[in-house]
């Protein structure tokens, strides 16, 4: 999001938009925008933030509050430092941010807070001491965990329980964890540092070329006030329609969240299920086919093109004709009729075709690394993207071969999630879909498995390869091909 908000957000059209007093802070939109005093402020903010998702989402579960994007606590983040803005805008002017600031500490927000989340953090240290904690003689895990190096996963079998059980002094043994935690965060980095340069070469393309609206933009670009439709700074906020669409929106909420507490109020709920309607064989077939009904996913489909709209439609009613098909010719294998699979494909299939159609820009890339003299657009230059890919990439490869997997299936680990980030990116950016599990998640052991079959990755009986993979599969799982959106 980095790429395509910081575009459209930190001061591209800010010169042509009309103003409702400009302070010369605000003329200067794009100028000093990463200062001290925002570092200093997203960090606290990032702090307080990781802590109420921790306690939420990560010890009681009790909401996801990090689900969501842009996600709640960076919304709610801005809104807190939009309205100290405007205190300081009446009483204490020199101490204004710009617009570009709040631009640039709200994207701060929107790529760090879902770093502490359960798409991230929840999936991550399960997976890297599970084979320790539930080994037992009938399952073998202790002779699995034995093929991985030691500095992925804390030894201490007491620490380990102590992470799953809770440790009775609550105090965390860091040392412990210390080696682990840097190790994979250097896997962390050098896959995030491929995402955000595989993205700077895209983004011109699309942004540019393909003109793609990005609806989530498009309203992160009105709260700020530096959108094109605008009307300077506070526009959002001064518009009738919004406030009747938000009291609409929090009215439908209200009762809902009443509903959970008493059951006796009466409320719409979230999703009616239209299947329980069919009843008869083979028309059963078709459940579960849940109606959602959410207010804010009527607000962002305003902004989606309307064939892509149409096109959610069709392609969901053709799906549930799949499973009514099989129901009727009697074939019906479990996982039929295997929609992720599916989906994995036509993610795979779209990143091709967006590599294809992009392939006129990446052509003048190539040239400029070359050393042509022609002026490539993009958020960093083609050397700096071209080296953030090839380092990060390295580096992530790298991290599996020391773990002990062979080099040939890091790479398909690492290409089949590029390939679902760059489509789920280039849906984020022409639908503004407002979720981070709109792809086929986990599916990238199972991809490489069922093309190769895992013998083809044991050789005399080790099977390092295989027990690094599926410990490793929570990166297809969570957050992390969808950050780059």
């Amino acid at each position: 999001m980095a790429g395509p908000v910081g575009k459209m957000c930190g001061g591209m059209h800010t010169d042509t938009l009309p103003q409702a007093g400009p302070t010369s802070r605000e003329q200067e939109a794009g100028a000093g925008s990463l200062s001290l005093r925002v570092i200093v402020l997203a960090v606290v903010l990032v702090f307080f933030a990781d802590m109420w998702i921790r306690l939420a989402c990560l010890i009681t579960f009790v909401a996801n509050i990090d689900n969501s994007v842009p996600a709640a606590p960076a919304m709610l983040g801005l809104l807190l430092v939009l309205g100290v803005n405007g205190l300081l805008r009446r009483f204490a002017r020199r101490w204004e941010l710009s617009r570009g600031e709040i631009t640039t500490l709200y994207i701060m927000l929107l790529i760090a807070v879902p770093m502490a989340s359960l798409g991230i953090i929840r999936p991550f240290l399960p997976s890297i001491t599970a084979l320790g904690y539930f080994a037992a003689p009938e399952n073998e895990f202790a002779s699995l965990a034995a093929h991985l190096p030691t500095w992925m996963a804390p030894q201490d079998p007491g620490v380990v329980r102590d992470y799953f059980e809770a440790s009775a002094t609550e105090v965390v043994p860091w040392a412990a964890w210390a080696v682990p935690l840097a190790a994979w965060s250097g896997l962390f980095i050098c896959f995030f540092v491929a995402l955000m340069s595989a993205a700077s070469l895209l983004v011109p393309q699309w942004v540019d070329g393909d003109k793609l609206s990005f609806p989530l933009a498009t309203f992160n670009a009105e709260l700020v006030g530096v959108s094109e439709v605008g009307r300077g700074a506070g526009s959002f906020f001064r518009n009738p329609l919004m406030w009747v669409g938000f009291a609409l929106s929090f009215a439908f909420n209200a009762f809902n969240v009443a509903q959970s507490i008493n059951p006796g109020v009466r409320a719409l709920g979230l999703s009616y299920d239209l299947g329980a309607l069919f009843t008869e064989s083979p028309w059963d077939a078709i459940r579960p086919l849940t109606f959602y009904y959410r207010p804010e996913h009527v607000g962002f489909g305003y902004l989606v093109p309307l064939e892509i709209l149409a096109s959610t439609w069709v392609f969901y009613l053709g799906l549930k004709a799949f499973d009514i098909g099989g129901r009727i010719t009697g074939y019906n294998p479990p996982g039929y009729p295997y929609l992720e699979r599916q989906s994995l494909g036509g993610y795979f299939g779209m990143a091709l075709v967006l590599l294809y159609m992009a392939r006129g820009h990446l052509g003048h890339v190539l040239e400029a690394l070359r050393g042509g003299s022609r002026d490539v657009p993009g958020p960093l230059s083609p050397r700096l993207s071209a080296a953030g890919l090839l380092i990060g990439s390295a580096g992530f490869v790298v991290f599996c071969w020391a773990a002990g997997m062979r080099p040939a299936l890091a790479v398909g680990v690492l290409v089949s999630m590029m390939l679902v980030a760059v489509t789920f990116t280039r849906i984020r950016g022409e639908t503004g879909t407002p979720s981070n599990w709109a792809f086929p998640f986990g599916q990238s052991k199972a991809v490489l498995l069922a093309l190769t079959g895992t013998s083809y990755w044991v050789r005399n009986r080790d099977i390092a390869s295989l027990t690094v993979l599926s410990v490793m599969n929570f990166l297809s799982r969570g957050y992390f091909p969808s950050m780059m959106a």
